[in-house]
């Protein structure tokens, strides 16, 4: 990333690099096999990071690595079901034990229901399934986490990935928006409660960007329909266009901000109802 500032005596000068650098930074990523999670881990590599790439399909996360490798970057993954909680605190703490923790967390991993349906018509594996995955695993991988942040005196930054729907209701995703909303409260707490090992916590609130999860409704004529009539912008986002939240979040240009959530969704969650 390159960012030019003019100094005072007029002479331009690339010093905002450094407020911006994720360069050596030990950066750890759930859900990083595909998606954002994939974009993200490529994104932080790229800028020198030392990316740990964690997700269940672990074809799709060495893909991941050697595509970095092959640019030089820096990676290793993990393979982690962020729902076998227990399982997930062993593997990690032999992880941050061998590498001495970790500036920078990104929870990514989620999910949404397999069957869009009424609140009326969702089960209880409906709602264990996505606030398992969407909210407990972020309460419970941020702990352990921050355990070793603090252990091994790392000023950190954990990124959690909400989502409009948190500001949104939408028939048929209820439960999901319930974890999104949850996660943003959940960063809140998180913040104030780690403040005092130096640690901050926000979040990011992706709109429309196209993955595997929505890729055929956004092609859809009702896809295309609903980013016409409910996004300022009239599109969907593309994944460059998470950059700014990401590196401010993970780099030292957000070192007094903590707890806060930042909308990357091209003004959807203001837009009129009407």
């Amino acid at each position: 990333m390159l960012f030019i500032t003019i100094s005072k005596n007029g002479i331009f000068s690339n010093m905002q690099n450094k407020l911006f650098s994720v360069k050596n930074k030990k950066i750890l990523i759930t859900g990083a096999s595909s998606g954002l999670g994939r974009h993200y881990a490529l994104t932080l590599a790229n800028a020198g990071a030392f990316v740990i790439v964690c997700g269940r399909r672990e074809q799709l996360l060495n893909e991941v690595v050697n595509e970095i490798k092959a640019n030089n970057g820096k990676a290793k993954m993990l393979i982690l079901d962020v729902t076998k909680f227990k399982e997930s605190e062993e593997k990690l703490k032999e992880l941050y034990s061998q590498i001495e923790g970790v500036d920078i967390l990104i929870n990514n991993a989620g999910c949404t229901a397999r069957v869009k349906r009424p609140i009326l018509d969702v089960t209880l594996e409906d709602w264990d399934e996505i606030i398992d995955t969407n909210l407990k695993s972020v309460w419970n991988i941020s702990n352990i986490t921050a355990k070793y942040m603090h252990k091994y005196s790392i000023k950190g930054s954990i990124i959690n990935i909400s989502s409009t729907v948190a500001n949104r209701a939408r028939i048929g995703n209820s439960i999901y928006g319930i974890s999104k909303s949850a996660v943003v409260s959940l960063t809140q707490k998180l913040a104030l409660e780690y403040a005092q090992f130096g640690i901050r916590v926000n979040a990011i609130a992706p709109g429309f960007f196209e993955t595997d999860i929505n890729s055929a409704f956004v092609k859809s004529e009702a896809g295309q329909e609903l980013l016409k009539r409910s996004i300022p912008v009239a599109r969907k986002g593309e994944f460059d266009e998470l950059n700014g939240a990401l590196f401010l979040f993970a780099s030292n240009a957000s070192t007094y901000i903590t707890g806060e959530c930042l909308f990357v969704d091209g003004g959807y969650i203001i837009n009129s109802i009407v």
